[in-house]
């Protein structure tokens, strides 16, 4: 009877829907075109922008009575890529003609120092790894609170090398490999209920194939229920003979609380850590597959978003 009571306060809208005070909307458009890639890349001042930019697309969750406002969006996220990444990742062509051409390469770093624009559009992560976690509008003010971070400890440090032999956890356990557990926090067990599923979709921000030597693809689902709603905002990186990763930003919300539950981690492994485990040359691109086996390198940072 109460789900039954819940599902009369949602209504359909042309392109989302409204329950208990919210209003989710998708937008989705075509891929943006070669000038205005050229225009983005400038304006960030990358290099290079992915293959495929989704700029026109969203997805939003409006709080009415407060007008707080959730969305995503291509162009803050590729804002975060970095210019001068912690990781100088190559692929393994790319180390292999480096160590035949030593002599070549030395000539080269003698010719003159590159100047600071050349150097920061030569040394953009072109993985486009993104710390981005949802962008965020609120009129009347916000608060983030820090609910929990696990102790820095070298074996989860994120600066280790990307061609490592060694994980910092064995692959396949899919934990951090600290002693003490992180506190539950999003509760996964009202996310496995099989109540109705009021609406659904997923939206792609952007996606690149590395120049055919892996994927990078960034995008957002929303599962949105009677009694809260449920996002998932995951970017899949892979570098065919070098490494594995994925981070994930998940955002829950119960109707009624006005607060988001944030929860983002960072799981990665060597190629060669991974490669053991794979068994069908399908589970390459099966990000849900990788992901349970990967090992958490950062996080799992949890955030109270009170509005």
């Amino acid at each position: 009877f109460a789900v039954s009571r819940m599902l009369q306060k949602h209504v359909k809208l042309e392109d989302g829907v409204g329950v208990s005070g919210w209003k989710i909307r998708v937008h989705k458009a075509a891929i943006d075109a070669s000038t205005a890639k050229d225009a983005l890349a400038s304006q960030l001042q990358l290099g290079d922008v992915p293959e495929m930019v989704f700029s026109k697309n969203r997805m939003s969750l409006e709080h009415e009575e407060t007008g707080f406002v959730l969305y995503f969006d291509a162009v803050d996220a590729l804002r975060l890529v970095a210019h001068s990444p912690p990781q100088n990742i190559k692929v393994k062509a790319s180390q292999q003609w480096t160590q035949s051409n030593q002599s070549h390469v030395d000539a080269i770093s003698t010719q003159g120092a590159l100047t600071p624009e050349q150097h920061r559009l030569a040394n953009y992560d072109w993985t486009f790894t993104t710390t981005y976690n949802g962008s965020i509008q609120c009129p009347k003010g916000y608060n983030t609170i820090d609910h929990y971070s696990p102790p820095a400890s070298p074996s989860s440090s994120s600066s280790s090398s990307a061609t490592s032999s060694t994980p910092s956890t064995t692959v396949g356990s899919g934990n951090t490999g600290n002693i003490s557990a992180p506190p539950k926090f999003i509760p996964m067990d009202k996310l496995q209920r099989p109540d109705p599923i009021l609406f659904y979709d997923e939206v792609h921000l952007f996606e690149d194939e590395l120049s055919d030597n892996g994927i990078s693809e960034l995008s957002v689902k929303v599962r949105v229920m009677p009694q809260y709603w449920f996002c998932l905002l995951r970017q899949w990186i892979r570098v065919d003979d070098v490494l594995f990763r994925v981070l994930d930003c998940r955002m829950y919300c119960e109707y009624g609380t006005n607060r988001i539950l944030r929860e983002c981690t960072r799981r990665e492994a060597p190629w060669s850590a991974v490669e053991p485990r794979i068994r069908d040359l399908k589970q390459l691109n099966d990000v849900n597959y990788i992901s349970s086996i990967l090992p958490i390198t950062e996080g799992p940072i949890m955030q109270i978003i009170e509005f």
